[in-house]
């Protein structure tokens, strides 16, 4: 097993950092509630839950350095020449380590190494931070034997002073036991928000800059489902005579449209009328809105957020069988690698810290 650095946090005069924006709108509002964003960040994290862990010693620190730069930046170009030194930079560890008979089994009991590095993509691709907590038995304090994912939405750093970056981390449903920084690896997308608050010890959400897209999208989706369960429909119903109705008689007519009319049960359903209504269009149909053309338009401003291919996530325009061929491959390129770099960089950096 990896060992950690002894740090100790002190825990004086503790100032807490949270997030910047409710980053749990990103978990409810695009990951639960938007199957684009849900597509795309599900695809990505599957991949990376499927790489193995390997371990390797370093032979040749100069060929490492320029091993993990290479890997650091994924092209074609860079993976085949990563390849060519990596003979030479590093030997695979034979035997079975107890660290990776942990990364690449059971991390924890409830959670298996592939849930486990799905979970670490997702967090970080939704919410720009995943946290791992790791626990050690009382009688090997340095040698983790379990780690646990910290939900982001609810995790904060507890910053040390400007500049002087994260001491601790503290849970909003356990706020009276912070967590030594020890014990914890975070890793992160880069905020540039350098403010007096230290919002940049929090990395940045993606879907941040693309909060707009998110609700334009959820919207559209919204306003389609309701115009299916309308059938199309959008106006007044009035009465179209002398009479007028009183507010009792108009709830009860609302209430007879709402049974006999509404939802895609009564599509094209006839009712009767006891006397002469009238219609008054108002809004527009999806059609006009143009809200499916909006909704291929916010597909590829996510995909492009999350640097995929459109054509992965049938965009009708872009669905050739070579699109989709090169699409697999530049996912896995600028997408998929460098979510399991920043992992790899984060477990090295603190299990097995050189």
């Amino acid at each position: 097993m990896g060992y950690r650095a002894g740090v100790v946090a002190s825990f004086m005069n503790n100032t807490i950092y949270g997030h910047f924006e409710n980053i749990g709108h990103y978990i409810k509002h695009a990951y639960q509630k938007n199957a684009d964003v849900y597509s795309i960040v599900s695809y990505i994290a599957a991949k990376v839950a499927m790489a193995p862990a390997m371990l390797y010693e370093v032979k040749d620190e100069k060929a490492f350095r320029r091993y993990k730069a290479l890997t650091s930046n994924p092209t074609k170009a860079s993976l085949q020449k990563a390849d060519q030194i990596r003979t030479k930079a590093m030997t695979e560890v034979e035997g079975e380590h107890p660290l990776l008979k942990m990364l690449n089994n059971q991390v924890n009991e409830e959670m298996n190494a592939s849930e486990f590095k799905y979970a670490c993509a997702v967090y970080r691709l939704l919410t720009g931070n995943t946290y791992i907590h790791g626990f050690a038995p009382e009688a090997e304090p340095d040698r983790f034997v379990e780690l646990h994912i910290l939900p982001s939405q609810f995790t904060h750093p507890i910053s040390a002073g400007q500049y002087l970056g994260v001491k601790a981390y503290r849970l909003d449903y356990d706020i009276n036991n912070p967590i030594d920084k020890a014990n914890v690896a975070h890793y992160r997308y880069f905020n540039p928000d350098f403010s007096t608050n230290n919002p940049h010890i929090v990395g940045q959400a993606p879907l941040m800059a693309a909060s707009n897209v998110v609700l334009r999208s959820n919207s559209g989706y919204e306003s389609s489902t309701k115009a299916f369960q309308n059938g199309g429909k959008t106006g007044v119903l009035y009465e179209d005579g002398n009479a007028q109705l009183s507010d009792t008689q108009r709830d009860l007519l609302q209430a007879h449209i709402d049974k006999k009319m509404t939802g895609p049960g009564n599509y094209k359903q006839i009712i009767a009328a006891s006397s002469k209504l009238g219609w008054l269009e108002i809004g527009s149909s999806p059609v006009d809105l143009g809200i499916l053309e909006s909704l291929v338009t916010d597909l590829r401003s996510l995909c492009n957020v999350f640097h995929v291919n459109s054509a992965l996530f049938n965009d009708p325009e872009n669905k050739t069988y070579n699109n989709m061929q090169e699409a697999r491959k530049a996912a896995i390129t600028d997408a998929v690698l460098p979510e399991l770099t920043a992992l790899r960089d984060a477990l090295n950096q603190w299990l097995v810290p050189g």
